[in-house]
């Protein structure tokens, strides 16, 4: 397990790194490239991810309460039973994210989301198939 506890990281290429269960609080990741990375398990709580490019990586379970994930984009990303308890967002990019079962997603994830459709609230698909 890697501690990275308020690590500069800021432009990094962390691109398909194993970082599955990596102590990252406080660490500033502006303008990182975090690309297929494997983050399953880890704690970025406080962390700073302005920018960020996280296309594909592997949040499953990951604590990112508090981040600041402004433009952040994490289109294709695993966000299944992450916490993003009071994490700030501002234009995310979310195409394509897995939040399945997420814990605490904050209410304005979700309605200022382009992609949200208030009609299709309290529906089910056929047959509980969902299209990622």
């Amino acid at each position: 397990m890697a501690d990275l506890t308020s690590a500069d990281l800021s432009d990094a290429d962390l691109r398909n790194s194993d970082l599955e269960e990596a102590l990252m609080r406080g660490a500033r990741m502006n303008d990182a490239n975090l690309g297929s990375t494997y983050l399953k398990r880890g704690d970025l709580t406080d962390a700073q991810m302005t920018s960020v490019l996280a296309q594909d990586a592997n949040f499953e379970r990951t604590t990112l309460a508090q981040a600041i994930l402004h433009g952040a984009n994490f289109s294709g990303a695993d966000m299944y039973r992450s916490d993003l308890q009071s994490a700030e967002l501002s234009g995310p990019e979310l195409s394509g994210v897995r939040i399945k079962r997420a814990g605490r997603i904050p209410a304005r994830l979700v309605l200022g989301n382009a992609q949200y459709r208030p009609e299709m609230q309290g529906s089910r698909p056929p047959r509980d198939i969902y299209v990622p």
